[in-house]
């Protein structure tokens, strides 16, 4: 009793406290070290703190801890310290040894309270002793002799008593965390495995819930080798389930480290997994959202079509479906396997079978011959049914969309295809159907009673109708609806309709979920049927209804049988109410059915098929023997309104192949008409025929000798009169005229003369006439035929009336010209000057200028495609020639002579050109085309052709240059003007290059040049300063300085203030050399620039410049005037206007003062070097403005201006070593514009054709880019690519790039590919007068509407006001048809000067309205060459009887006129139509519009959709992406587009990529106009190419996709045949009608 009555003392004097958690009868025990000496086991140290004496043992008494083999173990565990100390899997020996030394400090530690307490050695013996065994591994690991043994060392469990530990083991870890919590104590489940080890589950469980315990399983790969270690390692994952986030790896025993560091890793694998998931998700999350975002934003614009429209665009095309119909019926033998694949996609889609067969039948009946066995695509039978089908036929799914699309669309007493339809959905065949309604007159009804008799043999008579006891008949109404529910439903009076649930015993059903459709019709009057003895009261139930049974699960014999079972049911049950009884009985019926009945059932209706087909025959005879006349078998027959005025819309069979293109393009109205094929027509033949005959009359047979003698005598008078004398002199001061001995002798002696004249030597109207002059000489000139060409209208009407002139005679005679819209020739004319256009239209049809003699290509060095064009066919045509003389031909063709003139051309480019040798396959191709030609067309088989293999070449070439006629120009570059004006450029300047770069195209990169290396100077100044070099260095050229340019105007100003006209040349002596000196007056200044915003920008800085001014005397003594092609005319010849004496003139101009004007009193020229020129881009197929630097050529142009009347200066703002890297020419012209005209021209050429036939037939390559390939500078591939595949687009080439009927016209007209199906269209719509207007707006190429950037206020105003009444339409194209439409009113109204101030007030280009003016009546007169205007005419109304002539005034454009009135006008006040046909023409340039969120404002009483800001509205290019609407266009203030799609007709890049005129094209625009129509039917979705996304029902979008069918095919037959009428044409109505509501 005493010692447990003092166990408090005692404990607290051995400083013992218990916690009260260990578990035992005494609890854990804590011992309070603190401030106990300890003592070294070792030596006499003493220490106060355990880690100190812990790190003294480890230094100090290393060797004494080494572990012997001699010690004994204690507590009997059979291992010692040794053991515990190499127990690490090699550790290191400090680590090995770190159990001793702890074991030692725990022994000092015993020894101390041994000694405290009063104990004993023995005490402290035992206390050695227990602390050396419990220091050992197996101790460690044993935690039953720990907990047993009480507190001893080593590792502390949950059931540990009192006593020294060194760690605590993973379950006391556990048990901690446990009461830490609060929670119930851990239960370990420890489980064996199969091969003997252990593992072990452990469970925290949950105070509350347990669902929300935490269950840890220990993995089989730490499993143990006992239950204890099992039970311990579960515990480390438990406790790292729930602590690892925690370090514990520092406090857990050593072997259970690793455990935890690799749970660890596994933890941040699956954490990071978790991670990269959790992003996966919000990333998929998010782009889902912005899909969703995208969608709503993109959301596809709905197809309208009311009810009305719907029927009238589906009996069209069922009519004209049934036009074309030509087999008899049951003709077409279905294909068993095609027609079961077809019906089972069919059926699941919730077709019935027998309408599957009725769309086989008729589909394949209709296809082309030449196809695939009469079978039908899956697409086509769908598109059948949808239009045929009456919409209570047709499956749910296809019903539903639109909301236009819910009307009953067909009566059900209409005949035709729908009432077979309905009849074939009742198991009954169509050749049965048809025979059973032909004999009923179409009566549907009539027909179904008669199909029933003789199916049944049950005849019913009687129509629809109540009679006798109608209260039976609504009670059985009653008691059906109360049974049935949902499932009955009332059709009309007397019809009710049972949808009933297939059995599903029913084995013989293709679809369990297709309902079993009953509808009975009441009937009465007649006789009541067989078994009926007849009374007065015969109506239902005294006679049997009509049973009709129908199911899209079953096949037609299954509802023969079905019909059968009923009638034979309804029979007896006369008298009594059927009807529930009957619907009880087809559910038994259709139960018990199998494969057999069913067979029977069908086998029976082909039998009654045959039997019903002979009386199809018997009736078609006799209705022929009656009414004299063969008729079609449908029953569109029956009601000749459905198909009168369709006759003449079918398309017939394209022209023979064999026949030639004038035979067959007249063939389809020749057969129309039933005229002879070689029957003389107008229209495009006429078109063909003007021409040829023109040519005959001027080639008509005169006396050679004659006319030669004349001229000779006319020649002889001119050089010996007295009256022209001063004309010969004026001739003979010219420098050509030295040359003319020269020039002749090379024509004699070459085919091909290379002629580079300067700028004023004369040759452009001397070397014709020399060349005529000869000819006339030798006694041959009335064979010589001279054709001059030039690149501008202009300069071809000026060089004839000038030309003319010096011969003494009127344009017309000897001297003509013939140029677009005005021909001045006649029999006499032996000189021509024509456009390059006008000869390369001769050249197609008459590719070997038969008659000519000359042809002079003047001003090559521009390279304009049409000149290069010109020199590949005249190449051809010279080696042609050649080839056809050395083969000896009879009679042998005329000599030719090319010659080729340019003032600044490289004449060894071009003499290459002409004297490369061509391939063998190439000679043979033009040998054989030759031959092609001259056989009518036909390929040569006397070996020709291979007579002329070889290498071959037109022949030598001479080469000749002639002197110019100017005054000498003084030249300084940037360094000069550098010295001269102070200017410098810094390192800080902002016109400094930055990062090695920004010097533009050829700028001088810098690289591998030496610092101190002088760059070359012009050294036109004696020498150059330090600045000057730095600012050389520094200065980035491609900038415009316009800092420098204030300075050197500064300058020149001041200079001819102080020395006038002569400053700047006083010192330079080739001012006077020349002995034409005179340096008195003039001192204007002409600056080149870019563009129009760089010249605004140096108009204003020049004005508001100090220097200058101050230079100038004043803002009165200078004036700047700009020069470009926006300006009006009347701002343009402000320039030509000299100034006031000592007033200063600046003239900033574009490039088109280098060549085309002259302003003479020009004596200075400041060239920036820089010009902006559009190139087409062939990969994004647009037209990018780019500011590059100018060529040589053209900077010589330049330089030129200030040297034509006087000496002059120029200052050119780039070095000499940038001029040394400019281009020597300027690139031509089909290295940067697209290239469809090209290709269209090349096709339509019957030279190119030929040279195709015959290139075939020799395995050569005849397409266009093998063509183009030959050129001086070939374009591309990539480029001719792009064209070609447009053209494909456009309709213009078919697959293998040969020329359609679209093609063919287009190619006869002067324009742009894309132009000219707009004016196609736009005729066949009837709303040719505005498209006129926006074709010949963009022919002009100069904009209508001025840059308002220096206009007054009210011209911004007064614009807006002009047009206001096409702001609605959101079109650029109609403010351009507005802005026209008010000039011609104001002409017509106040004649030109009411026109001039209308232009003034609201800042309009008179000269581009003029020329809209002129190119409208050009575009008329072509399309009325071709037949399109004249044919669309009506010549029976006097009104419109001139057709083009008629809009040549500007009143045709207003209400009222004549020209408005004519058929192809009827639609021209309707925007719509107008923006359709461009939609045809210009597509695929569209842009689909992504609106904004939809937002909402508050109006009185509600809401309404608010207009989304215009900044917001974002617009997408197919192949180019975004877009942006240029500031200048009429839409860029606009929000709303409601259809979302615009056409566009113009788009360039500069900072972005700028879309410049637009308008809003209408849905049916872009459905019927644009490109390949495809259709989803299920979604209702239909596709443009695939990207432009509409919505509609399927019944609508097959229809439209039909509708655009039937359209082309019509379109297709009206450019075959352009006299064919369709103004009153019934489809074209109809597509009227939905253009001009959009289907409302």
């Amino acid at each position: 009793m005493g010692g447990v009555k003092n166990r408090d003392a005692k404990m607290k004097a051995n400083k013992v406290f218990s916690s009260g958690g260990g578990g035992g009868t005494k609890g854990p025990a804590v011992v309070d070290k603190r401030g106990q000496e300890v003592k070294c086991p070792y030596c006499d140290k003493v220490y106060q703190q355990s880690g100190r004496l812990k790190d003294h043992i480890a230094k100090q008494h290393a060797e004494q801890l080494q572990p012997t083999a001699e010690t004994p173990a204690a507590g009997g565990s059979g291992s010692s310290s040794a053991t515990a100390g190499a127990s690490g899997d090699g550790a290191s020996s400090s680590a090995a040894n770190a159990p001793n030394v702890v074991a030692a400090a725990a022994v000092a530690a015993r020894h101390a309270a041994a000694a405290a307490t009063g104990k004993g050695p023995a005490a402290a013996l035992n206390t050695l002793v227990g602390a050396t065994s419990a220091s050992t591994p197996a101790s460690a690991a044993s935690g039953g002799s720990a907990a047993g043994a009480g507190g001893s060392g080593g590792m502390m469990q949950v059931n540990s008593r009192a006593g020294y530990y060194t760690c605590k083991s993973p379950s006391m870890h556990v048990h901690e965390w446990v009461q830490k919590l609060k929670r119930r104590r851990a239960l370990y489940h420890p489980r064996q495995l199969e091969d003997g080890r252990w593992t072990c589950k452990v469970v925290l469980p949950d105070e509350k819930r347990r669902e929300d315990d935490i269950v840890v399983f220990l993995d089989e790969k730490y499993s143990a080798d006992d239950e204890q270690q099992a039970r311990e390692r579960a515990a480390v994952a438990a406790l790292h389930r729930v602590q690892g986030d925690r370090a514990l790896e520092r406090i857990l025993p050593r072997e259970f480290v690793s455990m935890w560091t690799e749970l660890g890793e596994q933890r941040k694998e699956r954490e990071q997994r978790v991670a990269e998931r959790r992003v996966a998700d919000a990333r998929r999350k998010q782009g889902e959202e912005e899909r969703r975002r995208k969608a709503n934003l993109r959301k596809p614009q709905v197809v309208v079509m009311s009810a009305a429209k719907q029927r009238l665009v589906q009996a069209l095309l069922r009519d004209r479906a049934g036009a074309g119909v030509a087999a008899t019926p049951g003709s077409v033998a279905a294909d068993e396997g095609d027609l079961s694949a077809v019906v089972d996609q069919l059926s699941t889609m919730g077709f019935s079978p027998q309408h599957v067969q009725l769309a086989y039948e008729r589909s394949a009946s209709t296809a082309p011959a030449g196809g695939s066995g009469g079978s039908v695509s899956l697409e086509v039978l769908l598109d059948w049914l949808l239009v045929h089908l009456p919409s209570d036929q047709l499956p749910e799914q296809f019903t539903q969309g639109s909301g236009t699309n819910s009307v009953n669309i067909v009566a059900r007493s209409e005949p035709g295809l729908q009432s077979v339809a309905r009849l074939m959905s009742y198991g009954f065949t169509s050749g049965e159907c048809e025979v059973a309604l032909r004999a009923a007159g179409g009566d549907e009804l009539v027909a179904h009673l008669r199909l029933y008799g003789d199916l049944t043999g049950v005849q019913l008579q009687g129509r629809p109708g109540g009679g006798g006891d109608g209260d039976s008949w609504a009670e059985e109404m009653m008691v059906l609806e109360s049974i049935y529910d949902s499932q009955f439903s009332v059709v009309s009076e007397n019809v009710v309709r049972l949808s009933l649930e297939l059995p599903e015993e029913c084995s013989v059903a293709t679809r369990a979920d297709a309902p079993l459709v009953l509808e009975f019709v009441r009937l009465s009057g007649g006789d009541g049927g067989e078994g009926d003895g007849g009374g007065e009261d015969m109506s239902y139930p005294n006679i049997a209804p009509l049973v009709s049974v129908s199911c899209a699960g079953l096949a037609a014999g299954a509802l023969r049988h079905l019909t059968c079972v009923l009638a034979q049911e309804s029979q007896q049950l006369l008298g009594q109410a059927a009807l529930h009884d009957l619907a009880v009985r087809v559910l038994e019926a259709a139960a018990a059915m199998d494969e057999q009945t069913c067979t029977a059932a069908e086998a029976g209706s082909r039998t009654a098929a045959w039997r019903h087909r002979g009386a199809a025959a018997d009736w078609e005879d006799a209705a022929t023997e009656g009414d004299g006349e063969s008729s079609e078998w449908g029953l569109e027959r029956q009601d000749s309104s459905l198909v009168e005025g369709f006759e003449g819309l079918t398309v017939e069979d394209e022209e023979d192949e064999g026949g030639t293109e004038e035979g067959s393009e007249g063939t389809a109205s020749e057969r129309r008409s039933g005229g002879a094929p070689g029957r003389a027509r107008g229209g495009s033949t006429r078109a063909r025929q003007v021409p040829q005959e023109h040519r005959r009359r001027q080639r008509s047979q005169v006396d050679v000798a004659a006319e030669s003698a004349r001229l000779a005598r006319l020649q002889s008078d001119l050089e010996s009169s007295a009256v022209h004398a001063a004309m010969r002199a004026v001739r003979r001061a010219l420098p050509a005229f030295a040359k003319r001995g020269e020039l002749l002798e090379l024509l004699a002696g070459n085919d091909v003369v290379v002629v580079s004249g300067a700028t004023g030597c004369g040759k452009s109207t001397q070397v014709p006439q020399y060349i005529l002059e000869d000819a006339i000489s030798s006694g041959m000139g009335a064979k010589c035929n001279i054709v001059v060409t030039q690149p501008r209208r202009i300069s071809a009407l000026g060089l004839a009336s000038r030309v003319a002139s010096e011969r003494g005679e009127s344009v017309g005679a000897v001297v003509g010209y013939s140029v677009r819209l005005e021909h001045r020739v006649s029999a006499a004319t032996r000189l021509t000057f024509v456009t390059t256009g006008i000869l390369l239209r001769r050249l197609l049809s008459d590719p070997d200028l038969e008659g000519t003699t000359h042809i002079v290509l003047d001003e090559v060095h521009e390279r304009s495609i049409e000149i290069d064009l010109l020199l590949l066919l005249l190449r051809d045509v010279l080696l042609r020639r050649r080839t056809a003389a050395a083969a000896a031909m009879a009679p042998p063709p005329a000599p030719l002579k090319l010659i080729l003139m340019s003032a600044t051309a490289d004449a060894k480019l071009f003499a290459d050109y002409m004297t490369t040798k061509t391939t063998t396959a190439t000679t043979t191709v033009a040998a054989a085309a030759a031959g092609h030609q001259r056989n009518g067309g036909k390929a040569r088989r006397d070996g020709t052709a291979a007579a002329a293999c070889g290498t071959s070449s037109v022949g030598s070439v001479g080469t000749m240059t002639i002197p110019g006629f100017t005054f000498p120009v003084r030249e300084f570059y940037l360094e000069d003007v550098f010295e001269l004006t102070g200017h410098v450029v810094g390192q800080s300047s902002k016109y400094t290059r930055r990062g090695g770069g920004g010097g533009g195209k050829g700028q001088r990169s810098g690289k591998g040049e030496e610092p101190q290396a002088l760059p070359p100077l012009s050294q036109a100044l004696p020498s150059y300063s330090q600045t000057t070099l730095r600012s050389l260095e520094n200065v980035d050229e491609s900038q415009i300085n316009y800092d420098l340019l204030v300075d050197l105007v500064a300058l020149i100003v001041e200079r001819h203030k102080q020395d006038g006209a002569a400053a700047f040349l006083s010192d330079w002596p080739q001012a006077f050399s020349s002995g034409r000196g005179d340096v008195s007056g003039g001192g204007a200044i002409l600056v080149f620039l870019p563009g129009a915003p760089e010249i605004n920008r140096m108009q204003r800085t020049l004005l508001q410049s100090g220097k200058v001014l101050a230079a100038a005397g004043g803002r009165g003594n200078l004036r700047v005037l700009p020069l470009h092609g926006s300006l009006s005319s009347a701002d343009q010849s402000r320039v030509f206007a000299r100034p006031p004496a000592g007033c200063v003139k600046v003239v900033l101009a574009t490039n088109v003062a280098e060549t085309s004007i002259t302003i003479d009193d020009v004596t200075v020229v400041v060239d920036a070097g820089r010009v902006k020129e559009m190139s087409h881009d062939p990969e994004r197929g647009i037209m990018r403005l780019q500011e590059v630097w100018v060529s040589k050529a053209a900077s010589q142009q330049r330089r030129g201006r200030a040297g034509r009347v006087r000496p002059g200066i120029c200052f050119r703002l780039f070095s000499t070593q940038q001029w040394g890297l400019m281009p020597n020419h300027t690139e031509p012209e089909m290295l940067r514009s697209p290239l469809e005209s090209v290709c269209l021209l090349i096709k339509g050429m019957a030279a190119a054709a030929a040279a195709a036939a015959a290139a075939a037939e020799a395995g050569v390559n005849g397409g266009v880019n093998a063509f183009l390939s030959r050129c001086l500078s070939p374009p591309s591939s990539k480029a001719v690519t792009s064209a070609v595949q447009l053209l494909r687009t456009i309709g213009a080439f078919d697959v293998d790039e040969a020329l359609t009927s679209l093609g063919r016209h287009l190619n006869k007209m002067p324009m742009d590919p894309r132009v000219g199906k707009a004016l196609v269209y736009g005729c066949m719509l009837g709303c040719l007068d505005p498209v006129l207007t926006v074709t010949a707006a963009m022919a002009h190429g100069r904009p209508v509407f001025l840059n308002l950037q220096n206009a007054e206020d009210g011209v911004a105003a007064a614009r807006r006001q002009l047009l206001r009444p096409v702001a609605a339409s959101k079109s650029d194209h109609l403010a351009v048809v507005a802005t026209y439409n008010a000039w011609c009113k104001a002409v017509d109204k106040g004649g030109r000067s009411s026109g001039v101030a209308l232009c003034e007030e609201c800042g309009l280009s008179e000269s581009s309205l003029e020329s809209i003016q002129a190119g409208r009546a050009e575009y008329a007169r072509v399309l009325e060459e071709l037949g399109f205007l004249s044919g669309s005419s009506g010549a029976t109304d006097p009104r419109v009887a001139v057709g083009a002539a008629a809009c040549r005034e500007p009143a045709s454009s207003l209400p009222g006129s004549a020209w408005l009135a004519a058929p192809a006008n009827r639609n021209a006040a309707n925007a719509r139509f107008v923006k359709a046909a461009l939609c045809a023409g210009f597509y695929p340039s569209v842009l689909r519009v992504q609106h904004p969120p939809t937002k909402y404002k508050e109006v009185h009483g509600g809401t309404e959709e608010a207009e989304a800001d215009p900044r917001d509205v974002k617009f997408f290019d197919r192949e180019r992406g975004r877009v942006f609407i240029h500031p200048g266009s009429l839409l860029f203030t606009v929000g709303k587009f409601e259809s979302g799609w615009l056409v566009y007709t113009q788009m360039t890049e500069t900072s972005k990529l700028f879309v410049r005129e637009a308008s809003m094209v209408p849905v049916y625009g872009m459905l019927l106009f644009g490109g390949e129509l495809t259709m989803e039917h299920t979604t209702g979705r239909l596709w443009v190419d695939g990207w432009a996304e509409f919505k509609a029902s399927a019944q609508v979008g097959v229809m439209v996709r039909q509708l655009r069918d039937e359209m082309d095919r019509l379109l297709g037959a009206k450019i075959n045949d352009p006299e064919l009428p369709l103004e009153t044409d019934p489809l074209v109505l109809a597509v009227e009608q939905l253009l001009s509501s959009d289907g409302f």
